[in-house]
Formats: structure tokens, C-alpha cells, sequence
């Protein structure tokens, strides 16, 4: 087979990547790694199973487990590309890829108004950057308690980990950030194990203040950046899909996305690494960097 994956884990992303990956490549072509019992696809139960001509892995297994497998991938298989879903590790670790290309599953690096955000700043000085999402975790997996989600468990869950495509964005969109202020905790009712809430505030390295909120606990849904430049502002939603645009002497413009499917990001991602057209993906490196930020910010 010259294009064949495994995808590690059948929760809900796991099956995620695993309709789109057979789309692409056909359902012959795609098997799953999971310890769950008579699943009606072609599947194994052990990493000492994957097949030799294997050559694209997903894992997208629990976060503390990510680790282990990949470095099973890494010392004892001939597989040459590796998607690892975010957030890359639990905690921040030294790690050797050897001769194999990871990857860390940043998709929204693929979303059409994060690119067009990207193009529109590219020459312009920041002045400011403000980035939120907050959401409501008990609307996201509506089919169990969020006692038993792992978003509420120490081990990999919590609003940062959880939320970490907001950090990824800022680090790729405007370079380092020197943090200055930071607020974790758990302020709602939700009786999590995790954090349900950060409020951080710091600075690029052009010296622009820089502000990044997060939750777990609010109603109506919002995740949006907020650009100030010396020429213009704009503004990313991404729940409506529309970026708000305007310059000190023009009308406020807009470009929405009359159609939109988030599963186009996570096509563009595969494609990219399958191809290997990989500049905008979010390498091994930029994951790290994520896991050692989120350390900062923690302690």
C-alpha cells in the first residue's frame, strides 16, 4: 500500500481522523489500534501488531499516553510520518524524533480565516493582541458526565491543555511571549479535578501587550483574536466564521464564510504531511514549545 495508516484510539477524535483518513486513502488502507471489542472496521489491539508497511500513524489516544506510544512508533517501527493530536504531551518533555517527521494536530493552522488573519498581518507592526474561548464543557460530550470526561481529569485535561489551539495560534502568529501576569483556577460549579479557567496577560517580542483568556464554564460560546495593528484592526471569529476588518479611514469590512466544515482543516492537515507540503503544519518543535509554555504558565 504506498499511502497506509493507523490511527491510535476510537474516541470521538480518533473516529474523526478515521472516516477522514479512509475518504482519502480508502477504508482497506486506514486500520484502527483500540482495546475496545468488535468493532466493525479492520482493527488491532497491540502496538506490536502494526503492520510493517504502515507508513502514517495518528495518535490520538488519551494525552498521558501519548508518550509511551510514540516512543514505541519511534524505536521499534519503519513508520516515517507521525501525527500526534494535540496537546503533544501532558507535561513538557525532552524528545528525540530520530529520523521521523512528528507532527502535533494544530488543524485551525488550516482554517481559511487564520490564513487570510496571517496574510492581512504579515507587514504590519502589532500594537495589541487580544485571544479568548470560552465555552461550555457539559454541551461538549452531552452522551456522558463531565465527571467522567477527560477534560476534567489532572491527567491531561484542563481548560489549557484542553484550549492549547489558542496557544499555538499566538505563538505562530506573533513569535515569543513574555508572560507577565497569569490567573489558573477553578471558579465555577462544575467539580472539576482540572482547571476550568486562565486569564493571562504578557507581551510579544516587539514589547505589544498580548492578552489570552480561557474557560470552561460560559453559556454562550465565544473564540475570537483580536488584532490591533499601527495600520488597522481585525477581528477573528470563530464560532460565526467571519473576520471583521478596518483601516483608520475606511468602513468596517467583513469576509464570512458562508460554508464552512471544520473536517476541510483536519483534510488539509493529512494532505499536507501525506504530500509533504508541510510549512503551515505545526511541526514536533512547535509542540514542544507549547508544552513548554504551558509549564511556564502553570508554575
Amino acid at each position: 500500500m504506498s499511502n497506509s495508516a493507523l490511527v491510535i484510539g476510537f474516541g470521538s477524535i480518533g473516529k474523526r481522523h478515521y472516516k477522514i483518513l479512509s475518504n482519502m486513502l480508502g477504508r482497506d488502507n486506514v486500520l484502527v489500534l483500540s482495546n475496545q471489542d468488535n468493532l466493525p472496521i479492520n482493527a488491532i489491539n497491540s502496538l506490536d501488531k502494526i503492520p510493517k508497511e504502515t507508513n502514517y500513524v495518528v495518535i490520538a489516544n488519551e494525552t498521558h499516553k501519548h508518550l509511551q506510544f510514540l516512543n514505541y512508533i519511534v524505536d521499534n517501527t519503519k513508520v516515517k510520518k507521525i501525527l500526534v493530536e494535540k496537546p503533544l504531551f501532558e507535561d513538557s518533555y525532552e524528545f528525540d524524533p530520530k529520523s521521523k517527521s512528528i507532527f502535533v494536530g494544530y488543524n485551525l493552522r488550516f482554517h481559511p480565516l487564520i490564513l487570510k488573519l496571517r496574510n492581512l498581518i504579515t507587514s504590519q507592526k502589532v500594537t495589541a493582541v487580544y485571544c479568548f474561548c470560552h465555552s461550555y464543557l457539559p454541551e461538549w460530550r452531552r452522551e456522558r458526565p463531565i465527571s467522567e470526561s477527560y477534560s476534567s481529569s489532572t491527567k491531561g485535561g484542563g481548560v489549557i491543555l484542553d484550549l492549547s489551539h489558542e496557544i499555538d495560534l499566538l505563538l505562530w502568529l506573533f513569535g515569543g511571549i513574555e508572560v507577565d501576569f497569569v490567573k489558573i483556577g477553578n471558579f465555577s460549579n462544575l467539580e472539576l479535578e482540572s482547571e476550568d479557567s486562565m486569564f493571562l496577560s504578557g507581551h510579544i517580542d516587539n514589547g505589544s501587550p498580548i492578552e489570552l483568556s480561557l474557560s470552561y464554564f460560559s453559556t454562550i460560546e465565544r473564540r475570537q483574536i483580536h488584532v490591533v495593528t499601527q495600520e488597522s484592526t481585525h477581528v477573528v471569529d470563530l464560532v460565526d466564521n467571519v473576520i471583521y476588518s478596518r483601516d483608520k479611514t475606511s468602513p468596517i469590512s467583513n469576509h464570512v464564510l458562508s460554508s464552512f466544515d471544520i473536517n476541510n482543516t483536519y483534510i488539509e492537515q493529512h494532505s499536507s504531511i501525506l504530500e509533504g507540503k508541510v510549512d503551515i503544519n505545526a511541526t514536533l518543535e512547535d509542540g514542544l514549545e507549547v508544552n513548554s509554555f504551558i509549564k511556564k504558565i502553570k508554575s
